[in-house]
């Protein structure tokens, strides 16, 4: 059991990093769709889009929650137990970080903002989001598509606070998700 315990425990943390990733894809892809505002709900008026963002979001802080329980758990254990441990603190504090980020995001969905520009990196980061689950999931080293920020329609400074702070909070969620991507896994006991 001594010799098994290392290796389900980092099967259990790398399960909850990959479904917090996941979950966090989910509500950036919805957040796309109604970015877009083709089929925008209202979500003062609309009972059932309020309900599918919320569960979104509560998805992705439950997530960040279970992620957290299993790393507290494993750091209560014997030390010689502790695999990837700094690696893993640094992904979690990564993941903190990217939920404050869709929480805001989330709180400009319900303001009713458009910013059909921001489509554009709807693709990138869905890729980025696949290459860092396949990377946590299958311990195999991905690419990280490139997200470039040269649309003028983003670019415009005559956007309102909302417009940009959505432009915003998308381009830091990219680039936390590219941190994430980027941070080494050293597979070693401590």
């Amino acid at each position: 059991m001594t010799f098994l315990w290392p290796q389900w425990r980092s099967h259990d943390i790398n399960n909850k990093a990959t479904q917090g990733i996941i979950n966090a894809g989910v509500l950036l892809r919805y957040a796309f769709s109604q970015l877009k505002g083709d089929n925008k709900a209202d979500f003062i008026v609309d009972e059932q889009a309020r309900q599918t963002l919320m569960g979104y979001r509560k998805n992705v802080l439950m997530a960040e929650h279970d992620w957290e329980l299993v790393f507290n758990e494993m750091q209560q254990e014997p030390k010689r137990t502790h695999q990837d441990s700094d690696y893993q603190q640094q992904l979690l504090e990564q993941y903190h970080q990217l939920v404050h980020y869709l929480c805001i995001l989330v709180s400009m969905l319900r303001k009713g903002v458009v910013l059909p520009a921001i489509v554009d990196y709807q693709a990138p980061i869905e890729a980025g989001i696949q290459a860092l689950v396949i990377q946590l999931r299958d311990g195999t080293d991905t690419t990280f598509p490139y997200i470039d920020d040269l649309n003028t329609e983003l670019q415009d400074d005559s956007l309102s606070t909302d417009l940009m702070t959505v432009r915003a909070v998308i381009m830091l969620s990219a680039a936390t998700l590219k941190h994430m991507h980027q941070l080494k896994n050293g597979s070693e006991l401590i």
